[in-house]
């Protein structure tokens, strides 16, 4: 009975799987090049959360993430390189925290999905009322979940995920 349990089970699972539309290529394709936009970057540190939105523009060779809300902290810009990233405001450096074991912080998770976005290892994918899902791996202890509209493969949303539970959420304001 169990086994007939377990074979019923991964039937359905394989099924289900198979009738998802499979987008992981046009969005790599799609987000090759870089992407710019705006979002709403929440960070949960656990006992505190922080919320700001960036305009950012990301390319694969460098780009940059701009605090444009709230308005203490406007115009802190974080630019990035090959070499690594600065967050700047004004000539002052600013270090923000670590979200995960390995140091992921906010100002580079940005940056971060769109390397998983281009090239990143997929754990897994779905249809979901929010959009299309896909899953990456980000290190041993974190993953990014990614919805993207199935039409457009505009992000609608993300989750950076770590210790089993959501450190930033990433909601991205649709381009006019």
């Amino acid at each position: 009975m169990k086994k007939t349990a377990a074979l019923l089970l991964s039937f359905l699972l394989l099924t289900a799987c198979a009738r998802a539309p499979d987008l992981r290529e046009p969005i790599r394709e799609r987000y090759a090049g870089g992407y710019g936009g705006t979002a709403v970057l929440t960070a949960d540190y656990g006992p505190r959360l922080f919320e700001c939105t960036v305009d950012y523009d990301l390319a694969p060779e460098g780009g940059t993430v701009a605090v444009t809300a709230p308005e203490t902290i406007a115009g802190i810009v974080m630019t990035y390189d090959a070499g690594g990233n600065t967050l700047s405001f004004g000539g002052a450096s600013v270090f923000t925290g670590h979200l995960t074991a390995e140091g992921l912080s906010p100002s580079e998770c940005l940056p971060m999905m769109l390397t998983c976005w281009r090239q990143g290892t997929v754990t897994a994918w779905e249809s979901a009322a929010e959009g299309f899902k896909i899953t990456y791996y980000v290190s041993p202890t974190a993953s990014l979940e990614t919805f993207f509209d199935p039409e457009t493969l505009e992000p609608l949303s993300a989750q950076v995920w770590s210790g089993g539970r959501a450190v930033l959420t990433c909601r991205f304001i649709t381009k006019e």
